[in-house]
């Protein structure tokens, strides 16, 4: 019987060590080995940041015939939409259609030569010529190489200009 005393007693002590808390460790972070260690984060400078982010603006486009332009200009993926609708409401003469989706455009993208030169051919087409000559003068201002938004948006101050000298 001692031998089953002896198993029982056994038993006893590893069933009451596994019931126990062990004690504490200490609060000291323990270092992994050297070929473990993970290299600190590389952090980019802002220039590479900047660069990145223009890399990532939309691109120079050709602008399509649907949108009625030649001109070489980043265009984002978002005012080309909104350019083929603005088109679509100029065709159907839906000039307050038209000037909505033109003013929405613009809070996006408020440089953009192509935008304010569309809107100074709504406010020519609703007779609104002083309007009409502030757009293409402010079209103008945008405008970088373009010589043929240039001369587009020349021909709607000389017809405002006439035009609201006629009294029309």
């Amino acid at each position: 019987m001692p031998v089953f005393r002896l198993i029982v007693l056994l038993f006893l002590v590893v069933f009451a060590s596994g019931c126990t808390v062990s004690p504490i460790k200490s609060a000291k972070p323990t270092v992994p080995a050297e070929s473990t260690v993970i290299p600190p984060p590389q952090h980019e400078r802002l220039d590479d940041i900047k660069e990145k982010k223009k890399s990532h603006t939309p691109t120079e486009v050709m602008m399509p015939n649907v949108l009625k332009s030649t001109t070489r200009q980043q265009i984002s993926p978002v005012i080309q939409k909104m350019l083929t609708r603005i088109n679509g409401s100029l065709n159907n003469e839906n000039y307050a259609d038209a000037t909505s989706l033109l003013e929405r455009a613009l809070r996006i993208d408020p440089k953009n030569p192509l935008l304010w030169y569309k809107l100074a051919r709504v406010k020519l087409a609703e007779r609104n010529y002083a309007q009409a000559k502030q757009m293409a003068v402010r079209s103008n201002q945008y405008v970088q190489s373009d010589v043929q938004l240039r001369e587009k948006n020349q021909r709607i101050i000389d017809q405002a200009i006439m035009l609201s000298s006629e009294g029309g």
